[in-house]
């Protein structure tokens, strides 16, 4: 049964295999954090432009009403 490279026939290699390993670690928590922040500032902007839809819906309803009372 032969072994992988970095179990015991190369000097310092279970070391470099570690280390690798801390990098695809390290990498993948990156990415999530950049997936979660994504995200959350993509729902934000959505949320805020339904928001001044509304609100200009019903300063136009507003508008309405006091042109209406001004012309009684």
């Amino acid at each position: 049964m032969s072994l992988p490279a970095f179990v015991g026939g190369t000097p310092g290699g279970m070391e470099i295999a570690i280390i690798v390993l801390n990098l695809i670690l390290l990498a993948a928590i990156v990415y999530a954090i950049v997936s979660v922040v994504r995200s959350l500032s993509n729902r934000t902007d959505s949320d805020l432009e339904a928001r001044v839809e509304n609100l200009e819906g019903q300063v136009a309803a507003l508008r309405e009403e006091l042109q209406e009372r001004d012309e009684s």
